[in-house]
């Protein structure tokens, strides 16, 4: 696809920056810089899935008049509302809840874990460029 306008302008493009004045290289990063890089890729993906669950179980809830205001603590205690004994909420649905609360402490406890690695890299000594 030499041939192809996109790639003789993306050539150009390149060109023209490289040989620019304001042109900034940066190194490459090496194999423990991009372990780490994934730590925190992971625990991003970690957070946006419990935030997914919270908002399910927000959801269903609200379905049957459990409402719970913005935020993890008032999800997590409108939870154990809901799956105690005396509530009405049908027992399939306390069973998917109970699922999703099983998935919620997962999801912490692997946040936490990461956490625990991020924290141990950022007081590492840190190596002057």
């Amino acid at each position: 696809m030499i041939n192809s306008k996109n790639f003789m302008r993306k050539g150009d493009a390149i060109s023209k920056a490289v040989g620019s004045s304001h042109m900034k290289f940066v190194r490459m990063k090496n194999e423990t810089q991009q372990g780490y890089l994934a730590i925190h890729k992971m625990r991003q993906n970690y957070v946006k899935a419990r935030t997914a669950c919270i908002y399910v179980t927000r959801g269903l809830l609200s379905e049957f008049i459990y409402h719970a205001n913005r935020g993890r603590a008032h999800v997590y205690k409108l939870k154990s509302e809901a799956l105690a004994q005396d509530s009405q909420i049908p027992g399939s649905l306390k069973e998917a809840i109970s699922v999703l609360k099983a998935l919620l402490e997962q999801l912490d406890e692997n946040i936490k874990k990461l956490e625990i690695l991020i924290n141990q890299h950022g007081s590492a000594k840190v190596v002057p460029r």
